[in-house]
């Protein structure tokens, strides 16, 4: 019933507001060449706490392209802007990390899930070529991340997150949109950690 509504929502959308470029407003692609070329990709890694790492696959900036695709995705609810990143996701995955890993979206609760129609993680993981599973529920309805200081954003998240199956011995690879403080992904490895899980990594857009 969820998805139908978001479906239908998206599609009013599209009626209303055909394709343009979400950075420069160019009609015909979502994101066009000219802008998707300023997205760089650099790759970093970078530390998180009961992480092994995180990769940043791109550079975040202020205003810039990534960031609004990653604000098209999530507040203007235009999912379809995922599969412009799916592929480098799918290569850094391929590249970094052997088959005993497992890629798990960074789980929204359910009441953010419906409202927004769908999770902005799980969607970048769609129909990538690589074993994936989701670990992880969202037991308790917190405050936007966004919306907190630095300081109140891993208080926010403790013990907001449930394992849902087993994870005892095995590698794991979190996937989100962006990484600010890492609050988010920390508290997910921290609860995986705990419920046995052996490593866990991290998977990003951008950093910043």
């Amino acid at each position: 019933m969820v998805s139908s509504l978001s479906a239908i929502r998206r599609l009013m959308l599209d009626l209303l507001f055909p394709s343009k470029c979400v950075s420069c407003g160019a009609s015909g692609e979502l994101i066009c060449g000219t802008c998707f070329a300023q997205i760089h990709r650099v790759d970093e890694l970078i530390p998180a706490k009961y992480l092994s790492g995180v990769f940043s696959i791109y550079r975040y900036e202020k205003g810039g392209v990534l960031q609004k695709a990653v604000k098209a995705i999530k507040y203007r609810f235009i999912r379809e802007v995922s599969g412009y990143f799916r592929h480098d996701i799918e290569c850094v995955l391929k590249c970094n990390f052997a088959n005993d890993y497992i890629a798990a979206a960074v789980p929204l609760h359910r009441k953010r899930e419906k409202w927004r129609g769908f999770n902005q993680a799980a969607e970048l993981l769609y129909c990538i070529d690589f074993p994936r599973c989701d670990f992880l529920t969202r037991k308790v309805h917190t405050k936007p991340q966004a919306e907190l200081h630095r300081a109140d954003r891993l208080s926010n998240l403790r013990n907001a997150f449930a394992v849902c199956g087993d994870v005892s011995g095995k590698n794991i690879i979190l996937i989100d949109d962006i990484c600010t403080t890492g609050a988010t992904l920390s508290e997910c490895a921290r609860t995986l950690k705990e419920a046995g899980a052996k490593e866990v990594w991290g998977v990003v857009l951008g950093h910043g």
